[in-house]
């Protein structure tokens, strides 16, 4: 697959909920505000705002929360992306080598692992920068920054993260398997794109934006 057909696989991911209700329900703050008819009552049927054409539908939420394990704490992902020194914690380069040829929503298993030289190689790819920590690290339980917990399970209610995953990471289905058969886990990632308006963002290891 050329890279002209790579960005437009890209782009389709950014239209593939475009016409979803569910994401027009779910997203309130793009919602237009309800019209009100002759009869007195008001028509129910889900519109877009214009606010709309200023957000991304990748990275609007899911309507529900899916089972998920136990989680890292927002400040202990923060902490492990802005650390210079870290030297439990790595970043990697995974992508899926055939994204045309798997449908959206099912997970498979061509994802790999990258190296650090062919970074940025593979424009026909859909490529995820990952940062990890060693899996033993995070067995032992302490986030190796003072008083920050490492688990979301061990702060205050006020801190815990409350969003649902991101359409793109449950369209996606990354397999970060593959970083834990090296001993590695997932703290956060984000989608390389480098098209001129693409948005980042970092997703949390159950693809819930940061």
């Amino acid at each position: 697959m050329d890279s002209a057909k790579a960005t437009r696989t890209i782009s389709n991911l950014a239209r593939l909920v475009d016409r979803d209700e569910a994401l027009i329900n779910d997203w309130d703050e793009t919602r237009a505000p309800r019209r009100l008819l002759p009869d007195g009552t008001y028509d129910e049927t889900p519109r877009l705002s214009k606010v709309y054409v200023k957000a991304d539908p990748r990275y609007a939420a899911v309507r529900k929360q899916p089972v998920i394990g136990r989680a890292f704490s927002r400040n202990f992902i923060g902490k492990v992306q802005q650390a210079a020194q870290f030297p439990v914690a790595r970043n990697f380069m995974i992508c899926h080598s055939i994204p045309q040829d798997c449908e959206l929503g099912k997970p498979c298993n061509h994802w790999g692992i990258l190296d650090e030289a062919d970074w940025y190689n593979y424009p026909e790819s859909l490529c995820l920068q990952v940062v990890a920590v060693q899996s033993d690290f995070v067995a032992r339980g302490q986030s190796g920054f003072g008083l920050v917990h490492m688990f979301d399970d061990q702060e205050p209610e006020q801190l815990k993260i409350t969003t649902t995953p991101a359409y793109i990471f449950q369209c996606l289905k990354p397999d970060f398997s593959v970083l834990e058969r090296v001993g590695y886990t997932v703290v956060c990632w984000k989608l390389v794109d480098s098209s001129s308006n693409a948005e980042i963002k970092w997703m949390d290891q159950y693809g819930r934006c940061m």
